[in-house]
């Protein structure tokens, strides 16, 4: 749809298509997601429009996808806790969700969502609804608009109170003939008026590649607030990150960020630098190291200490023949040596479905438990249960996130539960058939970073997650494209090359 779409989308919580990853050991800077969450900032939250991308309505022969149908969850005494449901239409697409939780013996009704989309699949309403007093009562509601190629033109939140529906807040989109993003300006409902509350405004070079993002607030009249600028190599990787704060009517630098890449489009270092007493200070840096193929081997995070990188921690990967990785390994440095802190074990079936995770600690110089994801499949490859368990001398009940699993990617989550059982249907969805026969080339995968793309002819280049939706969008290099991907979460992911003369369709696996 858009360069700029992985920038705006964030998922609503009751979002059929989230992916969310499997919770990890997070400490400021351990990896370069944070050039996207940089670029989130003022595009985050709940109250996001853009949490709804646009379903795309492919014309080839179209596939079969599946989507969880219940969830029943169970807390840490292994009682019933909650249960979704589900209905979709036979496109897939969610037309109402609901929640209940056990209580005195049966299922209580607590939220529900309702959706309506365009022919085209585009969301065009949701209703969110609370049980109160044996009924169902109105909480709040959301309106998008769309043009004629799908971009998102207004979002309108409204609130239920005393019986009617009350503005809340709206957004309005402008976009460049390419569909990148322009302008997003947010407005208040106040005193029976819109009120402007913010705005912010994008540029792009040729390539569609963000080059500014600029934020400013309305107080009486619009006021810069901070700005990020952007530079590129001649692949597309992001080589700087610039971001700067307005003060005393100049801008004022704060941080840069600078980043450098292997031939194959993998980064090898981002390094962070402060502003100080006018001049750019080190502040930490990231390197990485990769396989053959193009997975992670080493990520090591120093820190600039008296005129010199220190060492502070690094992260150590193995995988199998298939590129699952087996193990994680976290250490810290200490009196200039390097010491063991935390391991991550992992195992799949013979399709490579994650089948355990045991995370270990490192204790009085031996590894010891700490605790224990399990899951099981059907023979469509969706996990049907999933179980946390934490170690006290034996594996006892815990309660964490849970992810739902389809064809190996994250589809779902469930949040504070001990277990989940989970049924699922299918349905034809907006993707085509993968193509065999044509000359199409996908590399390295699976992929950590970048991806590389050979193909004959001049083409336009999309990728899709494994419900169809377009993530990214670029024009072909004849011969090798190098595409970007380190901002997309882990999972299975589509490329659709699209040729004068034929559509065709590649799977890889994002790291």
């Amino acid at each position: 749809m858009k360069k700029l779409i992985f920038i705006l989308a964030t998922i609503l919580t009751f979002n059929c298509y989230a992916q969310i990853q499997q919770t990890n050991n997070t400490l400021p800077g351990r990896n370069s997601e944070h050039i996207v969450k940089r670029m989130q900032l003022h595009c985050s939250g709940e109250d996001n429009p853009a949490a709804h991308i646009k379903k795309l309505n492919l014309l080839n022969t179209k596939s079969l996808v599946w989507k969880w149908d219940t969830i029943i969850t169970f807390d840490i005494l292994n009682s019933r806790h909650q249960r979704l449901t589900q209905i979709c239409d036979t496109q897939g697409n969610v037309l109402i969700r609901t929640a209940e939780y056990w209580q005195t013996n049966a299922w209580v009704n607590y939220e529900r969502y309702t959706y309506t989309y365009d022919t085209n699949g585009n969301m065009l309403t949701y209703i969110r609804e609370q049980w109160q007093t044996n009924s169902w009562v109105n909480y709040g509601r959301a309106t998008y608009t769309y043009d004629a190629n799908g971009n998102m033109l207004t979002y309108l939140y409204e609130q239920w109170q005393t019986n009617a529906w009350v503005n809340s807040y709206r957004n309005t989109y402008t976009y460049d003939a390419n569909g990148n993003i322009l302008a997003d300006l947010r407005e208040r409902w106040q005193t029976n008026a819109w009120v402007n509350y913010w705005r912010a405004t994008y540029t792009y070079d040729a390539n569609g590649n963000m080059l500014t993002y600029l934020f400013e607030p309305w107080q009486t009249a619009w006021v810069n607030y901070e700005r990020y600028t952007y530079t590129y190599d001649a692949n597309g990787n992001m080589l700087t990150d610039l971001y700067e704060y307005w003060q005393t009517n100049t801008w004022v630098n704060y941080e840069r960020y600078t980043y450098t890449y292997d031939a194959n489009g993998n980064m090898l270092a981002d390094l962070r630098e402060q502003w100080q007493t006018n001049a750019w200070v080190n502040s930490y840096r990231n390197t990485y190291t990769y396989d053959a193929n193009g997975n992670r081997l080493t990520y090591l995070y120093e820190q600039w200490q008296n005129n010199a990188w220190v060492n502070y921690y690094r992260d150590t990967y193995t995988y199998d023949a298939n590129g699952n990785r087996l193990t994680y390994l976290y250490e810290y440095w200490q009196t200039n040596a390097w010491m063991n802190s935390g391991r991550y074990t992992y195992t799949y079936d013979a399709n490579g479905n994650m089948l355990t995770d045991i995370r270990e600690q490192w204790q009085t110089n031996a590894w010891v438990n700490y605790s224990r994801y399990t899951y099981t499949y059907d023979t469509n490859g969706n996990s049907i249960t999933g179980k946390y368990e934490k170690w006290q001398g034996n594996w006892q009940p815990d309660i964490t996130v849970l992810n739902l699993y389809s064809n190996k990617n994250i589809i779902y989550n469930v949040d504070t539960v001990y277990r989940y059982q989970a049924s699922y249907k299918s349905f034809t969805s907006g993707i085509p058939e993968i193509a065999a026969n044509s000359n199409l080339i996908v590399y390295p995968n699976p992929a950590t970073n970048n991806i590389t793309i050979e193909s004959s002819q001049q083409a336009v280049i999309e990728i899709l997650n494994i419900q169809g939706q377009l993530i990214k969008s670029v024009a072909a290099n004849v011969n090798k494209t190098n595409i970007d991907i380190s901002a997309l979460l882990s999972g299975v992911y589509l490329v659709e090359v699209k040729t004068e003369k034929e559509v065709v369709i590649r799977k890889f696996v994002k790291d």
